[in-house]
């Protein structure tokens, strides 16, 4: 039941505001669709033409079969429906870690709400203490914060955080990108680790072979993360076993077999989203990380290794060991994570991720951790105790939803086509090669999505996230920048320019400032830039490359 309104409060919000299917990463995410549908794998990134994408591209790919199949789709349907799934997968996943860890239904219950709403608690005071410092002060305020968009909510509610996602689980899955989804195979597969260890058979092992492998198909973040559970659940087999409980080394083949099994299958894709990437990783703690591992898992990090340790001490004391295992094993790699949590930096922001991850490990054992407090307090602290839990998580929920609900497209990633945009969009894609690339000096992200054509220059958007080569991204730059005013590009954009075997389209833009684009210097040289059509809002210019 709970799955299912979690589920049903996604879709309302995502199928009600038709600005956030394509809100922050949407954008990029429904861009690779649309890339693979018009000319399949592997795909290019289309921010930057001519550059193979190091991302990974699985469930794209995935998602433009629903395109080979409905043409009329738009591209990010069918990752509505990926993050939808996960939704409701990823509540399934956290009950059944919570029920391999002896949980009764009221405490299963409990660790699907603490996982779903237990991120940072509080931080609606950050939004409240807002209505009493700035200029405008009270309820309207509020309004003013959270009636603009959900951007402004989450901004403020993870103050000093690494991501404003960390303030509310559910970003995770109302934007279009395939982590919601990887966050849901993880849950399952421990799941289905943790009932492997209780009980080694072929049928858990083809299960949990199954959860790697796609994982590491729809976000290999994740799935890296969850190669390395892997190893430290065959560890703990190996240790266990050796030491006494033979029964376990009965799970170190299947657990084996599996990260193998799915690493085979696996390998080509994996070359190739990953060859060729630099710079990614480093190491080094951060306030902004250790803020948010104190503040954004108050209740998970406590009382879940809390409750963990506790009940390891508990089961090696008692005279039945199989109780022991599934507690260690989910301390180890929850120890692990917290670690790449801490230290690990990946580009961006996107070291948030490994807390996402370390909060779901938590959100089971943390749940139990909380019950036996409430059950040890009595029945009227206890009533207390949930009234403090709601009152710290219910009112960021309401703030979440009231700015999902209310987003405007006012972010810099966002955007609401006018009738002339969509026109030259639809132009674009049926007039152009599937393989044209667009010199688009504005950087918007209309024809990439609704055009389905590449840009040599997405801007500064993605440059540092994926590892690419300096040197082409700056020829990427030169070249647009060269053509926008007219010019002839020189140096590694003129060697890229020769270089392309593909057709090469100019598009000024009619908001374009005079100092990024001039239309009367490209239209003044005929035998350089082709005019093939234009509008209100764009036109197109065929580059004619020098002889």
């Amino acid at each position: 039941m709970l799955a299912t309104l979690w589920t049903a409060l996604c879709a309302w919000l995502l199928c009600t505001n038709d600005l956030l299917p394509l809100r922050s990463d949407g954008w990029f995410h429904a861009a690779v669709v649309a890339q693979i549908a018009q000319r399949g794998v592997p795909p290019e990134d289309p921010y930057f033409a001519g550059l193979r994408l190091l991302y990974f591209w699985g469930s794209h790919a995935w998602a433009a079969g629903w395109l080979a199949l409905v043409p009329k789709l738009q591209p990010w349907t069918p990752l509505l429906a990926l993050n939808l799934s996960g939704a409701f997968a990823v509540v399934l996943g956290v009950a059944g870690i919570a029920q391999r860890l002896r949980a009764n239904a009221e405490a299963v219950a409990g660790a699907c709400l603490l996982a779903l709403l237990g991120y940072s608690p509080f931080a609606w005071g950050l939004i409240a203490g807002r209505a009493f410092t700035g200029d405008v002060r009270g309820w309207a305020d509020v309004v003013h914060q959270a009636g603009h968009g959900i951007d402004p909510v989450l901004a403020t509610m993870a103050t000093g955080q690494l991501h404003g996602s960390l303030a509310f689980f559910g970003d995770k899955y109302l934007v279009l990108t395939p982590f919601g989804m990887g966050l849901a195979l993880l849950a399952l597969a421990v799941a289905a680790a943790l009932a492997l260890l209780e009980r080694p058979t072929a049928r858990g092992g083809v299960a949990l072979a199954a959860c790697v492998a796609a994982t590491l198909f729809v976000h290999t973040v994740v799935g890296y993360a969850l190669l390395l559970l892997c190893a430290t659940w065959f560890v703990v087999a190996a240790v266990r076993g050796v030491t006494g409980d033979h029964r376990r080394l009965a799970a170190l083949f299947p657990i084996a077999l599996a990260v193998a099994g799915a690493i085979s299958v696996l390998a080509p894709y994996l070359i190739e989203i990953t060859l060729g990437k630099r710079g990614q990783l480093s190491v080094g703690l951060t306030r902004k990380a250790l803020w948010s591992f104190v503040v954004g898992g108050a209740f998970y990090v406590p009382a879940g290794f809390a409750w963990l340790a506790a009940r390891m001490r508990r089961d090696n004391a008692s005279a039945e060991p199989r109780e022991t295992l599934a507690p260690l094993a989910l301390l180890v790699p929850a120890l692990l994570v917290a670690g790449m949590a801490l230290v690990l930096r990946l580009p961006e922001n996107n070291q948030s991720k490994f807390l996402n991850l370390l909060f779901l490990l938590l959100a089971a054992p943390a749940a139990l951790g909380l019950q036996a407090a409430l059950d040890r307090a009595g029945r009227p602290l206890a009533w207390l105790l949930t009234a403090f839990f709601a009152c710290a998580a219910l009112p960021n929920l309401g703030l979440a939803i009231w700015g999902f609900a209310g987003e405007r497209g006012l972010g810099m990633h966002s955007w609401r086509a006018t009738p002339a945009q969509r026109e030259a969009c639809a132009w674009v894609r049926e007039h152009t090669p599937a393989d044209a690339a667009l010199c688009d000096p504005i950087v918007a992200r209309d024809l990439i999505v609704h055009g389905a054509r590449s840009v040599w220059w997405g801007g500064p958007y993605g440059e540092r996230d994926w590892g690419y080569d300096p040197a082409a991204l700056q020829a990427r730059r030169d070249l647009v920048s060269a053509l926008a005013i007219g010019r002839d590009p020189e140096g590694g954009a003129a060697m890229l320019l020769s270089a392309a075997k593909r057709e090469v389209v100019l598009v000024t833009r009619a908001d374009a400032p005079d100092s990024i684009v001039s239309v009367a210097a490209v239209a003044a040289r005929p035998e350089r830039f082709e005019r093939l059509w234009g509008n209100a809002a764009m036109t197109f210019w065929r580059v004619r490359r020098p002889s």
